[in-house]
């Protein structure tokens, strides 16, 4: 009798590899998938633009050291680093603009862009604002930052142990008021409207309301993996459909409604990040300049 097949094989598929002679030379961190170009940073200090099916476009020496994220505004594309700098770069061109930030002293973390602003994160607690590459505000958030996510005056950030969120209030005080704190760790991302971020074992996704009104509840909670999650996305086009990886190897599809596992594929190595892409297409990256797309067959 032939072995039965698992009914979720097949359901994710590896369309789509970046040639071995054009990877990073270290661990892809980040990923940022604009106008249908993929941006990929590294350790290795590079940020690489790739097409849609990861052919090479372009490559810029970003940093002297760890790549940690990348974000665009118009027509720049920001990057930060443990360096302690926000770099600006031309988007198309790719050449340098400016430093926007520097700081020796702290890692800066993360950089966000949303309703045309950007924020930066530095490992102290600090959240720089910044529109039209002019610093607006900044908020001290007491407490260090290892992820955050911005919607609208809320900041979502995750640490090892919780995530708290915290609203910044508008000029002319910029001033902030703690909205409440919620059991977790980083990663932080959305599903849909959803917030979504990891239990502190790291194994669970919790899936919470985005708002004060709801005070920020939690909706659901997935036993996702065995071992470390690492990263969490939404499935571009479809909002009730998370992508989470690790540790393990294993990509995964969860519907958030029903919590039930509705794809899944061992890629061979340790996940390091998550990112959206295309309708139905998401890119997973790894260790060693591992960067792969993947389409979803989920009905």
């Amino acid at each position: 009798m032939p072995p039965r097949r698992d009914p979720l094989d097949g359901t994710l598929k590896v369309t789509a590899v970046a040639p071995e002679n054009d990877r990073h030379k270290n661990d892809v961190v980040t990923l940022l998938f604009h106008e249908d170009k993929l941006i990929s940073g590294a350790d290795d200090g590079q940020i690489k633009i790739w097409t849609p099916d990861l052919q090479l476009i372009a490559q810029i020496d970003a940093h002297p050291v760890n790549v940690y994220s990348v974000a665009v505004v118009g027509d720049s594309l920001y990057s930060c680093s443990n360096d302690g700098t926000v770099k600006i770069w031309n988007m198309g061109t790719w050449d340098f603009k400016a430093t926007l930030l520097e700081n020796q002293e702290s890692e800066v973390i993360k950089v966000y862009a949303d309703s045309g602003r950007l924020y930066a994160g530095n490992d102290k607690g600090e959240i720089f604002v910044f529109e039209n590459d002019v610093l607006l505000a900044q908020y001290y958030l007491n407490e260090d930052i290892m992820d955050f996510l911005v919607i609208g005056p809320l900041v979502f950030n995750a640490r090892n142990a919780d995530v708290s969120v915290t609203e910044m209030m508008p000029a002319p005080r910029f001033s902030y008021m703690s909205r409440g704190a919620m059991i977790g760790r980083f990663p932080v991302r959305m599903v849909g409207e959803k917030v979504c971020f990891l239990s502190r074992c790291a194994r669970w996704v919790y899936v919470h309301a985005n708002n004060k009104e709801e005070k920020f509840k939690r909706i659901v909670e997935i036993k996702a993996h065995d071992m470390t999650i690492t990263s969490i996305a939404q499935l571009p086009g479809r909002e009730h459909i998370m992508i989470t990886g690790g540790y393990d190897r294993v990509i995964k599809a969860w519907d958030i409604n029903t919590k039930k596992n509705i794809g899944k594929i061992d890629i061979g190595v340790c996940i390091s990040e998550i990112h959206p892409g295309l309708h139905n297409q998401f890119y997973v990256s790894s260790s060693d300049g591992f960067l792969v797309r993947l389409d979803a067959n989920i009905p």
